[in-house]
């Protein structure tokens, strides 16, 4: 029988599967809105002051797989950061340790518009204080 920690770290590795590449990207080069016939839903300030509060008490945990986001990236965009920093070919396949991946254009997000709200509160705003 299949114990908690063993199924946590089964859907974790399920879920690594998905992914085509997974590296590190600066949280002002995320965006949600694609054109005026495909956005996300507007942004509800109460879900984002709940999330905020929880990441205030438990920690945000940004690192954890489990809240990684989903981005579309072109083909092209993705070349050209690779080949600004050839490293990055062999570190953004490795599952121990995510590479910043610089880009210069905006990457669409799939989803997680609210957390990602709350994330930039915790970090950038909270920490000011």
């Amino acid at each position: 029988m299949i114990n908690d920690f063993e199924l946590k770290q089964q859907i974790s590795s399920e879920r690594s599967k998905a992914y085509l590449r997974r590296a590190k990207i600066l949280i002002h080069k995320l965006v949600f809105k694609i054109n005026k016939f495909c956005e996300t839903r507007s942004l509800d300030e109460k879900n984002v002051f709940r999330l905020h509060n929880i990441f205030e008490l438990k920690d945000c945990s940004r690192l954890n797989s489990d809240n990684y986001v989903s981005t579309l990236i072109n083909r092209k965009m993705l070349t050209d950061a690779l080949k600004k920093d050839e490293s990055l070919n062999v570190s953004l396949s490795d599952c121990e340790e995510l590479s910043l991946l610089k880009v210069k254009e905006s990457l669409i997000c799939l989803h997680e518009h609210h957390r990602l709200a709350a994330t930039t509160r915790y970090f950038f705003q909270s920490k000011q204080k």
